[in-house]
């Protein structure tokens, strides 16, 4: 063999172990889901999910753990449930309707995103919609901006339309927003 020949085989071969230890040693990402609802409620929800997470190559089993945990309907669960999370560990935790106002009283350490259809700012998750507070940020379904549109849709449909009821829970964190714009 040639020398160059004799360097390229020695250097695959100690090469392929570093390169089989690295993909060993792949951190495996742990996310917690937690909400106050029903798994049955969620299922579409979490698949979407799931896809999503697939799609930016976070593979459940390969390189992804989802560490599920459901309130079934009780609130009061939420604190123990988020605290289950925090000794597992979870890298972040994914927090999703009513349990997203329990957790952000709880100061927890890991990093919190959260999926909300009231307005963060209101509920004080959120200096603005650009400055989320302390370990939390996420998104909101809340979109009173679009209102006016829809209204103008609703009356498009319904040339004879003459009066519009908005029924709002005035507990829901930015729903006099809601009531603005219609």
């Amino acid at each position: 063999m040639r020398r160059r020949e004799v360097f390229a085989v020695l250097g695959g071969v100690v090469a392929w172990p570093l390169g089989a230890r690295a993909q060993q040693v792949e951190k495996i990402a742990r996310i917690g889901w937690l909400t106050a609802q029903q798994p049955a409620s969620l299922t579409p929800y979490v698949d979407a999910f799931r896809a999503a997470l697939q799609e930016l190559g976070l593979i459940e089993g390969r390189n992804l753990v989802i560490v599920f945990r459901y309130g079934n309907d009780e609130i009061d669960r939420v604190p123990q449930l988020a605290a289950e999370l925090t000794q597992i560990p979870v890298d972040l935790i994914v927090a999703q309707g009513a349990a997203v106002s329990v957790i952000s009283t709880l100061g927890l350490s890991i990093p919190v995103v959260y999926v909300f259809s009231g307005d963060p700012v209101s509920a004080g998750f959120a200096t603005s919609l650009a400055e989320p507070k302390g370990n939390m940020t996420g998104l909101s379904f809340m979109a009173p901006d679009l209102n006016g549109k829809r209204l103008e849709i609703l009356r498009e449909l319904i040339p004879d339309l003459r009066r519009v009821a908005v029924v709002a829970n005035p507990e829901h964190p930015g729903e006099h927003l809601e009531r603005s714009y219609s």
